[in-house]
């Protein structure tokens, strides 16, 4: 990373604005190659938290006056962290955040700036989640496969309006993307892809498949998961933990 003023964080060295900045150029060549497919992934948020002044001080709550955006902690228990130190790991995390959504901002004005938003699909999917405090660690683990690590955003803004303001609790996952943008995109489906279709969904519909568990997995460990039940195991069948999720609303995984 660049940095400048003094230590400060250059926003177009960051991997959000530097990748961010080129989509903004991919998009306005996109004018006179139609359709198109445009994939961008800024990494963050995520390690090293390193963010521009400018957002962390967008992000400060009461009493974070003064306070540094803390990096990597690694997989930390609260415990071994002081409240300031906690504090400081949340600041980075909401500073960074901040940074992305403002250049998920630019992307989008820049294609309603081309005449491309009443023409173009657009989804937000998230890689995963990260612990801020929540069961009492800081970070991602390969054996604590919990909803705060699993369970991301999944958003589809139709440029029609199809389905606009409905949220669904459908056991989505990330196969289930390129057979839904190819509906979306009024393209021949394919058999090459594993998925589902979740475009039903946006006409108040169902989906076709009925999928009564949703499942993945992070290093060498893997999860499985119901309304009812979530195991999380490693890839050598040892070490198991199972959770009754009615017996423990609050999911311990």
């Amino acid at each position: 990373l660049r940095y400048v003023r003094g230590g400060h964080v250059d926003e177009a060295a960051t991997a959000t604005g530097r990748v961010f900045g080129s989509a903004r150029w991919l998009a306005r060549r996109m004018l006179t190659r139609r359709p198109f497919l445009l994939m961008v992934d800024a990494f963050d948020p995520h390690e090293p938290w390193a963010t521009p002044t400018s957002y962390v001080d967008r992000c400060r709550e009461p009493g974070d006056e003064g306070l540094l955006p803390m990096g990597d902690v690694g997989y930390t228990p609260v415990g071994d962290l002081t409240p300031t130190e906690l504090r400081r790991v949340r600041l980075a995390s909401r500073a960074t955040l901040a940074m992305l959504d403002a250049n998920v901002g630019r992307l989008l004005d820049a294609l309603d700036y081309l005449g491309l938003s009443n023409n173009t699909v657009v989804m937000l999917v998230s890689d995963h989640g990260f612990h801020l405090g929540e069961r009492d660690w800081v970070g991602k683990s390969a054996w604590r496969l919990t909803p705060e690590l699993t369970h991301v955003p999944l958003i589809v803004r139709d440029p029609d309006g199809r389905g606009a303001g409905i949220v669904s609790d459908w056991f989505a996952d990330t196969h289930d993307l390129p057979p839904t943008l190819l509906w979306l995109a009024g393209a021949r489906p394919s058999r090459a892809f594993q998925g589902v279709d979740l475009s039903p969904i946006a006409d108040g519909g169902q989906v076709a498949e009925q999928r009564d568990v949703t499942y993945g997995g992070y290093s060498n460990h893997s999860y499985v998961r119901d309304d009812r039940w979530a195991m999380v195991t490693n890839n050598e069948r040892t070490g198991a933990q199972l959770y009754d999720l009615k017996a423990d609303p609050h999911g311990r995984v």
